[in-house]
């Protein structure tokens, strides 16, 4: 049965449809890309933050878990101020 979690609906692997192993492969490919473009950047040299939007930090507006989200991030930004 899904659940609802923060407004997102979760399914067990069970109920999960599978995956096309083409789509897979294409997806793992473009990870595998992605992760060695990041690595060819010098740690000093990549951004620590983006668009809080891009980065998913309003998923949780409007949920039951809006406010402990806010304290997160808000716990986070202190660590690396």
């Amino acid at each position: 049965m899904p659940k609802e979690i923060g407004g997102k609906i979760f399914h067990s692997p069970e109920e999960s449809e599978p995956v096309d192993p083409e789509t897979l492969a294409k997806a793992e490919a473009a990870f595998a890309e992605w992760d060695k473009r990041v690595a060819a950047v010098p740690p000093e040299n990549r951004v620590a933050s983006t668009n809080p939007r891009i980065n998913g930090r309003d998923d949780f507006d409007g949920t039951e878990y809006e406010q402990w989200a806010k304290d997160q991030w808000a716990d986070d930004e202190k660590r690396h101020e």
